[in-house]
């Protein structure tokens, strides 16, 4: 199928990704063919509330006055955006899924032997992973999916992903949610969100033993993750990302004796992606603070390329393999001027942008072509994200993890196909009736509870009012 097309009609839920750069929201929905049309897009620029305390308070604030603020002013920004969101495009689901990154999540690639018990997989591989997470599992959700089959001197090994949620990483997503009237449904991982944006892409390098680099420039870190036959081979984050250069500009310094720096973060940021990588050479011919910029943005860029560098030659020497095919970026700083050229130009590897709309049909959405197409590589997670079916099993949710019986609480009775205004689907089965599904979410089960009280209450009225038709006709 094409286009992310299926037979399965998908849940309906709103793709969320609250960063640090930016809130992005993403809306898919299924048309009759199945094929996944993105019905709503947008991206909103997240103010950096740190640089807009007055220097005189900052002084009488602690670390933690100065976080809490922030999170105060984040969240009456999101309660009032997701609200305007969900409104503006009549967007009627309460549902929400987003994804985990950075240092809310780890992720290791490993292998198991064989099981003949498929039941120890999970006990066997929780164990090997325990050596590998550099922190205690005990407050953390564990996931795993099992990735391919390999042989090692004639013995069947399995490749695994495993990913570990820091728990309370779940209280802060819903609290940052529920002001716009949201409740998560869904907590995916990087990696996962963006194989569901990037399938398109990555598919002529399924197989053959062909490997594809993505690489995803994020605000306060970069991710490195190797695939090689489409099934993810390792993974690394970097601690490092496009904030990390913004910041580089903004504290300021001294260029040809001349003390420069920006008035505002905001101008920082404009300054960086206005002038991109610039070669040293060729910063010699600018001056003041676009000077100062430049050579801020290429000292910090190719430290962070350092550690790309090193994460694809440390694979490839313990892969045993020669290079990798291709590197896909995504991510914001993937689009500044000159990235790709830059990494293509340093590895020797054919690089391509992100290409999240290639997996789908675009609706009518209120975001410009032109804009589109530049924000492709940062769009790309929450895209992937608008993708999820629970159906793809292989996909890690870690609300199902952490609450296994939730699925068999959506319940389907089969009698055609009718959808309410909600976008649900009901379903009875009966001989003489149109096949018809009804699936019971937390929403649809509260309607449903309530319709069935008050024709109950009706009911019970009826006598009432019958023994009072009686009376008033014995007194008449």
């Amino acid at each position: 199928m094409s286009e992310a097309e299926t037979t399965e009609k998908k849940e309906l839920f709103v793709a969320v990704d609250i960063g640090s750069y930016s809130l992005k929201f993403a809306f898919v929905q299924q048309n009759d063919e199945g094929r996944f049309v993105l019905r709503t897009l947008a991206q909103l620029v997240i103010p950096k509330y740190e640089t807009k305390i007055d220097p005189d308070q900052r002084e009488l604030m602690s670390k933690e006055d100065v976080k809490q603020y922030c999170l105060k002013e984040l969240r009456q920004m999101l309660t009032t955006k997701l609200t305007e969101l969900l409104y503006d495009n009549e967007i009627q689901t309460k549902q929400a899924i987003t994804f985990a990154s950075n240092r809310e999540i780890t992720i290791r690639c490993l292998e198991v032997p064989v099981q003949t018990d498929k039941n120890k997989y999970p006990e066997i591989i929780k164990i090997e992973a325990n050596k590998q997470m550099p922190f205690s599992m005990t407050n953390a959700i564990f996931g795993h999916t099992i990735l391919d089959s390999i042989n090692h001197d004639g013995e069947e090994w399995k490749q695994v992903m495993v990913a570990a949620l820091q728990k309370d990483t779940i209280e802060y997503i819903n609290a940052n949610l529920k002001g716009g009237a949201l409740i998560c449904d869904g907590i995916l991982t990087l990696p996962q969100s963006l194989e569901l944006a990037l399938a398109t892409q990555m598919q002529p390098y399924s197989e053959e033993g062909k490997k594809v680099a993505i690489i995803h420039c994020g605000d306060s870190a970069t991710a490195v993750m190797i695939y090689k036959n489409n099934k993810l081979q390792f993974f690394r984050d970097v601690n490092m990302g496009g904030a990390t250069i913004t910041e580089a500009i903004f504290e300021g310094g001294e260029v040809d004796g001349e003390k420069v720096k920006p008035a505002t973060y905001e101008e920082a940021t404009a300054l960086k992606h206005r002038l991109g990588i610039i070669p040293p050479d060729d910063a010699e011919n600018l001056k003041g603070i676009e000077k100062f910029a430049a050579e801020k943005i290429f000292e910090t860029v190719e430290k962070i390329f350092q550690h790309i560098q090193l994460s694809v030659s440390f694979y490839i020497s313990q892969a045993n393999e020669t290079s990798v095919d291709l590197i896909i970026l995504s991510g914001g700083s993937a689009g500044m001027i000159n990235f790709k050229d830059f990494i293509e130009e340093s590895l020797e590897i054919p690089v391509e942008l992100a290409k999240p709309f290639n997996n789908l049909q675009i609706g009518e959405i209120k975001y410009s072509k032109s804009q589109k197409e530049t924000d492709a590589p940062e769009l790309a997670p929450v895209l992937g994200t608008a993708l999820y079916s629970s159906e793809k099993t292989e996909i890690i949710n870690f609300l199902d993890i952490l609450n296994p019986g939730r699925k068999d609480k959506k319940q389907t009775v089969s009698i055609g196909s009718i959808s309410s205004k909600f976008g649900k689907k009901f379903s009875f089965s009966g001989a003489s009736l149109p096949n018809f599904s009804l699936e019971f979410n937390e929403f649809n089960a509260r309607v449903i509870v309530s319709v069935i009280a008050t024709i109950l209450a009706v009911l019970l009225l009826i006598p009432v009012i019958n023994i009072n038709k009686q009376l008033t006709k014995v007194k008449a």
